[in-house]
């Protein structure tokens, strides 16, 4: 499964220039090491990645302009299986994840055609009017798989 990166990704630029943001060195780092890798990371992980290709981003700046690309939904934050904050490029459009346990690899996909029951029987339930939700799947990528050791 690959990570849906549609157009509008791919043509991150114009959709922040019409924002009325400028694209700065930082964005374009970030957005480039965002785009071509499938594994979603953390601020942290940015930032190192980011330092290991000579920049000289602040971990402060990682985060703020992270909040302008999530804003604009250029990327989705994730939540890895210990329940910190995670990032992938890709954020256009009602979709899901699926992140591998072990590595992190992110896929997203389309799909929830299947909730609207669920969702009437919640507000039902509760007397709540629901807005949206959030569906995060963890298991093992194929790579992983392939190098579980079975007993």
């Amino acid at each position: 499964m690959k990570n849906i990166i549609n157009k509008e990704i791919m043509d991150w630029k114009n959709k922040l220039r019409n924002a009325g943001y400028r694209i700065t060195d930082a964005r374009e780092q970030m957005m480039d090491l965002l785009i071509n890798t499938q594994t979603a990371l953390s601020p942290m992980q940015i930032h190192k990645a980011l330092a290991e290709q000579g920049s000289q981003m602040g971990l402060v700046s990682v985060y703020r302009n992270l909040a302008v690309l999530q804003e604009n939904d250029l990327v989705c934050m994730v939540f890895a299986p210990d329940g910190s904050a995670a990032y992938t490029a890709g954020g256009m459009g009602h979709h899901h994840h699926v992140l591998c346990r072990q590595c992190l690899n992110s896929a997203s996909f389309e799909g929830c055609e299947g909730f609207a029951d669920l969702i009437q029987e919640i507000e039902a339930q509760t007397q709540f009017k629901v807005q949206g939700h959030l569906l995060q799947f963890y298991g093992l990528c194929s790579e992983c798989q392939k190098n579980e050791i079975h007993v």
